[in-house]
């Protein structure tokens, strides 16, 4: 059936919506948009950090990237260092909703107060994420 052209733009934008795809690294939902998936990831680079003898305050600080993967705006609404006697303090981070393809950064810093290995998380979380990003701390 031929449409008059100045049905066509009615037409396509009554068209049904694709149907939702099966995400099988998450088990949920990925929504489509212009054909690709959208699954709502991130990342954390590197995921351990280890600090040296010689990498102690300001000086010896690290940085931890936090990048998003795909679609949507992501929102960050916790950082938080679990084992809260661990020697480590965190800086800001860069920024707290990333678009799109975007990194921000957190800065890590070791302040040690006794000798003997220190160890502990950070945990960056999102209403986007089903589980937390997570950063491994160690330091002697």
């Amino acid at each position: 059936m031929r449409l008059p052209l100045a049905l066509l733009p009615i037409a396509a934008a009554c068209a049904p919506a694709p149907e939702p795809l099966l995400d099988s690294d998450t088990g949920g939902i990925a929504l489509v948009t212009e054909g690709e998936p959208c699954t709502q990831g991130a990342s954390v680079s590197p995921d351990v950090l280890t600090f040296g003898d010689h990498d102690a305050g300001p000086d010896g600080a690290q940085d931890v990237a936090v990048s998003h993967n795909d679609c949507g705006v992501l929102e960050i609404d916790g950082v938080t260092l679990h084992e809260e006697a661990a020697p480590f303090e965190l800086g800001p981070i860069g920024a707290l909703n990333l678009p799109p393809g975007t990194t921000t950064t957190l800065r890590v810093t070791y302040v040690p107060n006794d000798s003997g290995l220190n160890e502990a998380e950070v945990r960056i979380t999102s209403p986007d994420l089903d589980e937390p990003l997570i950063v491994y701390l160690w330091g002697p």
